[in-house]
């Protein structure tokens, strides 16, 4: 039984720790002769953490729609590696005009370097009959 009082006492004093432990936000007025404002001092800064972001492998710098000459889309465009990947890769959606999805396409390049760039050619859909509005392009699998 006794221990049940000592687990209760710990757990009890546990919280008081951490309530009372929380910042202090009040202003102090003083309560002089001169009768001018009481001046809080500068609140102390908070530690700065650096925090990065980890870089993307592969940025895409440019990308257009382009029909082709003969049949259907293709979407190029500039990509730069930002790390050495011996694979990389571009994958697009394209809708058509009604917003529906037509298609997901994709392109890929092996060996890049960092600061190198890659002119890439996304080969979209191959139908005369289907008319792209729009895409969205991203960079995928890059290791």
């Amino acid at each position: 039984m006794k221990k049940i009082y000592i687990v209760f006492g710990v757990i009890l004093l546990a919280l008081l720790v951490v309530g009372c432990s929380g910042s202090n936000n009040t202003t102090t007025e003083s309560k002089s002769d001169n009768s001018q404002p009481a001046t809080a001092e500068p609140a102390t800064q908070p530690t700065q953490v650096k925090q990065e972001v980890a870089e993307e492998p592969l940025t895409i710098i440019d990308s257009k729609l382009v029909k082709e000459e003969y049949i259907g889309y293709s979407i190029t465009g500039t990509a730069k590696a930002n790390k050495d990947m011996s694979y990389a890769e571009i994958s697009a959606k394209c809708y058509g005009p009604d917003g529906a999805v037509i298609g997901s396409y994709l392109t890929n390049m092996q060996n890049l370097k960092a600061g190198e760039t890659w002119n890439f050619k996304v080969i979209g859909p191959m139908d005369d009959s289907v008319r792209v509005e729009n895409y969205t392009i991203a960079a995928g699998n890059c290791f």
